[in-house]
């Protein structure tokens, strides 16, 4: 397979993430057709904390990197022989919307952020039966990575974010996606979510995600 032809690959398994992770909040999609299972996640007064458990980490083996998450998240696997690529989606569902980190593997870099990013919005838009757009978006560099972070919106009522990074071997792609009045608990959730982020070294430790938490 073709670089050109693999990422093309990688856009639409994003925009096959998005769809799955935000299944219990956009129409026509898998999870809302069998009814996503209810939120363990509340955020109080005093902060973000889960009413039945605690944010937890969860790590990407083959990336190393490495995320917070509210509870144990559900997983989505792709493969090379079904998708065309191999990646993993970790996605935790909760009362203001959708937490989730997906990992493709496969060469990425800065010029590859773009075509990303209109690829998800084409094909979230075509799997989840409504207009999908970017409000704003901007590019950026997180632990020196090219990034690119975008505002989401779709004419159904639901907002969004997501965050592309060209990892070297790796797209990530971190995001939420919720209902518009429940906007301001989901916004707080992804800056607690982006700055937990963790990245593989090079000497095989983790470097923590510092300065580049804020998507805007």
């Amino acid at each position: 397979m073709t670089r050109r032809s693999t990422l093309r690959r990688l856009s639409l398994l994003a925009a096959s993430a998005a769809v799955i992770t935000g299944g219990a909040l956009l129409p026509g999609t898998a999870l809302a057709a069998t009814g996503a299972p209810p939120s363990a996640v509340a955020v109080q007064a005093n902060g973000l904390r889960t009413e039945t458990g605690q944010w937890q980490v969860t790590t990407d083996k083959p990336s190393g990197v490495s995320v917070q998450l509210p509870g144990k998240p559900e997983t989505v696997q792709f493969t090379r022989a079904t998708d065309g690529v191999d990646g993993r989606a970790y996605f935790a569902q909760t009362d203001y919307g959708v937490l989730a980190l997906t990992v493709y593997d496969g060469a990425a870099g800065a010029d590859d952020l773009r075509p990303m990013l209109d690829s998800y919005l084409k094909d979230a838009s075509q799997k989840a039966s409504t207009n999908v757009t970017t409000t704003a978006s901007e590019e950026s560099t997180v632990e020196g990575l090219p990034a690119l972070d975008a505002q989401l919106a779709g004419e159904d009522g639901n907002v969004g974010y997501v965050r592309f990074i060209a990892a070297g071997q790796f797209m990530i792609q971190l995001e939420t996606v919720g209902p518009q009045d429940k906007l301001d608990a989901m916004t707080e959730a992804y800056m607690q979510f982006l700055g937990s982020m963790q990245l593989q070294s090079g000497d095989g430790g983790l470097t923590a995600d510092g300065g580049g938490a804020s998507p805007f």
